[in-house]
């Protein structure tokens, strides 16, 4: 029993350890900059469609980075592991659901410039955003077990809720997006690079001889 215990906790331990490094903060943090700039990009004349669609290269140059300095920085000093078919699963359903839920967060946003409601009903969408915000980090900090993903979640939603208030009591533009989801970004990017920081420090490169596998 006890064995079987340890190798649990064994287990979960290097589960976290696989986010440990704050990568997945600063990616996240990219990603939720179509909120923060993609208002300011209309008022240059780019468009509704244009000032959302212009941020996919930009995520796909993020992830192809994160991915780079996975495999040349990461791995090289913390190693890797293969988790059984349960993780695995877990890894691929959080993936699939950031993924969806950012496909959809791009598309509402497009339908909600193109509509621009001038009446009550502009809470429909913020807070529809403030809940898909609240389930899409609670539900990342539950599946891959990482608590300060609870925080995001708490300043995200709250901020979307905070932004329209704000901006309809006329001391914000934009539904306030520019201002709270600026914030968000600069939380989790720090948060990220102090955790990558931490996690150099923590983590010298092995010797070369030194199977890191």
């Amino acid at each position: 029993m006890t064995t079987k215990i340890n190798l649990k906790e064994i287990e979960r331990s290097a589960f976290r350890a696989t986010f440990s490094d704050g990568l997945t903060d600063i990616f996240i943090g990219i990603v939720l900059l179509i909120f923060a700039i993609g208002p300011l990009l209309q008022d240059l004349g780019f468009g509704d469609f244009w000032s959302s669609i212009v941020f996919l290269p930009l995520f796909l140059i993020a992830h192809l980075i994160k991915q780079k300095i996975k495999r040349r920085i990461v791995e090289p000093r913390m190693g890797t592991v293969k988790f059984g078919p349960k993780r695995s699963r877990k890894i691929k359903m959080i993936l699939a659901i950031l993924s969806a839920s950012l496909l959809l967060g791009i598309l509402l946003g497009i339908l909600f410039w193109f509509h621009n409601p001038h009446t009550p009903s502009e809470w429909l969408f913020p807070g529809f955003l403030s809940i898909l915000l609240l389930l899409i980090f609670s539900g990342a900090a539950f599946v891959l077990d990482i608590t300060r993903f609870y925080l995001y979640a708490f300043i995200s939603s709250l901020g979307v809720i905070s932004g329209e208030l704000l901006f309809q009591k006329g001391h914000l533009s934009h539904h306030g997006y520019p201002v709270f989801f600026g914030v968000t970004c600069l939380v989790l990017i720090t948060t990220g690079a102090t955790l990558f920081i931490q996690f150099f420090e923590k983590y010298p490169k092995p010797n070369a001889e030194v199977s890191y596998e």
